[in-house]
């Protein structure tokens, strides 16, 4: 029960980052398709997985300093983990290419 838990939470991890990867391609480039950004977010996120878990991983503290801070803490944790998957995001996009020439 407990791997299961945990491969459902990774894999939970990784649909959120496709769909995070994608909501961005969109915004930079607001003339593609929905299905177009899925992919390219799909295509960003192969052979990056493991460094995005440690990534998202590396904030749980973070969370739970916020929580215990009475949420207040969250005003500041959440952005910062935002802002961390963002260079994620541009980092993948330098690597990849733009869309036009992936």
């Amino acid at each position: 029960m407990v791997i299961a838990s945990v491969l459902v939470s990774f894999l939970g991890i990784f649909i959120s980052g496709v769909f995070q990867f994608a909501v961005w391609t969109k915004l930079d480039y607001p003339e593609l398709g929905i299905g177009t950004a899925l992919r390219y977010g799909l295509k960003l996120m192969q052979g990056r997985f493991g460094q995005y878990i440690l990534l998202e991983l590396s904030f749980i503290g973070w969370f739970i300093l916020g929580i215990l801070a009475l949420f207040i803490g969250l005003l500041w944790v959440i952005p910062y983990n935002q802002v961390a998957v963002a260079s994620f995001y541009r980092t993948a996009c330098e690597e990849q290419g733009t869309f036009l020439e992936a």
